[in-house]
């Protein structure tokens, strides 16, 4: 029994300088000819199989990207004299790796994400890159903030890009969230800008005040 161990790409799947096609013409001659009876292969890090199993990329046997369609395998595979191949599937990896936008611009959405964010099954296993993006008012940003805080503290990672979701403060009171005097000077001009700095500034203010109520 021959098996031909060999690192690239069966069919071009990406720009990479790095990737390097396999001669699959030549490949498939020596499999029909006898050569060689079996192809092992790395570098795709999802499970393929091709030429009705008698070639595989076995894939990672952990995540190592969010675009990854099936890592977390190994393949056993049983070779016989007359050249058929038995591959079974096992299944070894314990981590997700999770790249998700979410458009937000209510109460409900807010909910929806909390209630994804808690359906993993392992969430100590479980990395999520979340962008969001949508318009809140004031108050619910902030929710959205704690709300987003208790999901990390559970998962083994929570990255949030906030940058898209857009406070609404043309109705915002900062008498209704404790400001008097200069912090409410402080207010309206970040209110006034529309840059994220001045956003996330604005988040901040609000927020301190809050806790100062308690």
């Amino acid at each position: 029994m021959r098996v031909l161990v060999a690192h690239g790409q069966w069919e071009r799947r990406g720009t990479l300088a790095t990737h390097q096609d396999l001669p699959v013409d030549g490949i498939e001659r020596a499999l029909r000819d006898g050569l060689i009876h079996y192809v092992a292969l790395g570098d795709r890090h999802s499970r393929t199989i091709y030429l009705d199993g008698r070639a595989a990329h076995s894939g990672t046997h952990e995540a190592t990207a969010p675009d990854e369609v099936d890592p977390g395998w190994v393949l056993l595979v049983g070779l016989d004299g007359a050249g058929r191949t038995q591959l079974e599937p096992i299944r070894i990896g314990r981590w997700s790796l999770v790249h998700r936008h979410h458009h937000l611009t209510s109460s409900a959405d807010i909910l929806q994400l909390e209630t994804w964010l808690a359906s993993f099954g392992d969430p100590a296993r479980t990395v999520v890159q979340l962008d969001l993006d949508g318009s809140l008012p004031l108050s619910e940003c902030l929710d959205l903030e704690a709300r987003l805080a208790r999901a990390g503290a559970s998962l083994a990672s929570l990255r949030i890009d906030p940058s898209g979701v857009v406070p609404l403060t043309d109705a915002a009171d900062p008498a209704d969230v404790g400001l008097s005097g200069a912090a409410t000077t402080a207010f309206e001009l970040l209110a006034a800008e529309t840059t994220a700095t001045s956003r996330a500034a604005l988040q901040l203010l609000v927020r301190l005040a809050r806790e100062g109520q308690r």
